[in-house]
């Protein structure tokens, strides 16, 4: 299966939990929202591959959508984010390339009552390593800054839930789990490599 296919099923289980999320609370009244983005940029260059004799200039455009989609009742809310680029590139040489990059993708659920609350998140996003230069990313749940000068792809996967129960009672209960995950691919450094953490939490009150 290449990425195309992956980023397709991703995509395709993204829009089955839009066509789920009315499951998760039936209560009336509620409201519904949807917004699309759209942001584009041209760049031009000479000698894009540093080549000793140059074959002249490059042109490549760089389209990022995106598409959040909420639903909100008296007790609950269900929010589903969907992102991507498209990259249209044309070489010196005259051929062209289109690339589908940088899938994202954020889920959020919460509901609650006068005694309990529960919340679930979840997240994916996949990025060039030689895109990311001087950024910054949360790994392990500590914010990072990574200097990168390798190049490949990144996956960041990351999923947590938290259940409270009793907030109007005596005694209550807080329950919280999360999983974060961090791959690469393509890539040569030794400095990159794979990270995964697995939390759990409990407290009385």
């Amino acid at each position: 299966m290449n990425k195309n296919q992956k980023h397709l099923g991703r995509a395709a289980l993204a829009l089955g939990l839009v066509a789920a999320a009315p499951l998760f609370g039936q209560e009336d009244p509620f409201a519904r929202t949807l917004t699309l983005g759209l942001e584009s940029s041209l760049r031009a260059s000479d000698n894009r591959d540093l080549e000793v004799d140059s074959p002249g200039s490059s042109f490549e455009q760089t389209n990022r959508l995106s598409a959040d989609f909420e639903t909100t009742t008296g007790v609950s809310t269900f929010n589903l984010g969907l992102a991507g680029t498209l990259r249209f590139i044309n070489f010196a040489d005259e051929e062209s390339d289109v690339e589908a990059r940088d899938p994202t993708i954020n889920l959020a659920y919460q509901t609650e009552s006068r005694n309990a609350l529960f919340q679930l998140d979840a997240g994916f996003r996949e990025t060039e390593v030689s895109q990311q230069n001087l950024e910054f990313f949360l790994v392990g749940g500590l914010l990072t800054q990574e200097l990168v000068t390798d190049t490949g792809d990144r996956e960041d996967t990351s999923f947590g839930a938290q259940l409270e129960l009793g907030r109007e009672a005596p005694f209550g209960l807080d329950l919280n789990a999360g999983f974060s995950e961090v791959r690469f691919s393509d890539t040569t450094s030794e400095d990159l490599f794979d990270t995964e953490t697995i939390r759990f939490g409990a407290s009385a009150r």
